[in-house]
């Protein structure tokens, strides 16, 4: 607060002082901006997956979730349907629990899978799930990893059987 405190009355001294041109104001003001020190990025992204195709969602993803861990305080938060986004971050969850588990001995090997800068602490992962009747509850995790038991996943699976029905229905009738 005390920080605060000193930059508002920064931007009320310059702002006061009438020699000041308005574009001298403008360099001392963004030159006060950046002298800030900022701790942290708090990220709330909603439906990253909105227009792209399964690989650009996992590019989209990995690059948020590389700015995240850009700094230990940064945080991110998420909404989406997509059932890719889910998988994808159970790719970067593995990939940071195989090199916890392996060490630097595989990093060239993961990086061909998962940006590096991109894994994915399990510890710092939390994904809910909300239903059509509002429920909202946790994702189980499977040994550390988001369950791929989840209310996306059983759509896709109900697609799949709505098509093995059809084609069920197409031969009975040839």
């Amino acid at each position: 607060m005390a920080d605060e405190n000193r930059i508002k009355k920064e931007i009320d001294k310059i702002m006061s002082n009438r020699s000041l041109s308005e574009d001298a104001k403008s360099f001392l003001l963004e030159r006060l901006s950046r002298s800030g020190n900022y701790e942290a990025f708090s990220n709330v992204v909603e439906e990253p997956e909105q227009n792209l195709f399964p690989t650009s969602q996992k590019q989209v993803l990995f690059s948020l979730l590389s700015s995240k861990n850009s700094n230990v305080n940064n945080r991110l938060v998420l909404t989406t349907h997509s059932p890719y986004i889910i998988n994808y971050l159970t790719l970067a969850v593995k990939a940071y629990m195989l090199k916890e588990q392996l060490g630097s001995r595989i990093t060239n090997e993961l990086q061909s899978v998962v940006d590096p800068r991109a894994l994915l602490n399990p510890r710092t992962l939390n994904i809910y799930q909300i239903k059509d009747d509002g429920c909202i509850t946790e994702l189980d995790k499977y040994h550390g990893l988001p369950s791929d038991e989840n209310y996306l996943n059983d759509l896709l699976g109900q697609f799949n059987n709505d098509f093995v029905n059809l084609l069920e229905i197409e031969r009975k009738w040839q």
